[in-house]
């Protein structure tokens, strides 16, 4: 998945009973909807971000109930992982680091 498209991910194109991610062509950069399975350790971490959300956003990953930047998702990533001096990307999913 795409950055963006990570970002911006809306609680309703997370499907957890099958399994998928549901793309719609208005959410992607080249305007064409994609499924995308969901690995079970990412599972478990959309059931934790969907369990309590606030009422004001649809997004999955926010900070408060505000949008968060792919800025903040590298910053945490690295912090939480002990990586600094890796790169995040955001191109294949799951995420690989190089």
């Amino acid at each position: 998945m795409r950055k963006a498209e990570i970002v911006n991910l809306s609680t309703s194109r997370v499907d957890l009973r099958e399994g998928f991610i549901r793309l719609k062509p208005e959410d992607t950069k080249t305007g064409y909807g994609r499924l995308i399975p969901i690995h079970p350790e990412l599972m478990e971490v959309f059931k934790k971000a969907l369990k309590v959300r606030p009422l004001k956003s649809n997004r999955v990953f926010h900070r408060n109930g505000k949008p968060i930047s792919p800025e903040q998702i590298r910053w945490a990533h690295r912090s939480v992982a002990g990586m600094e001096d890796r790169e995040f990307h955001f191109s294949r999913f799951p995420a690989y680091l190089h």
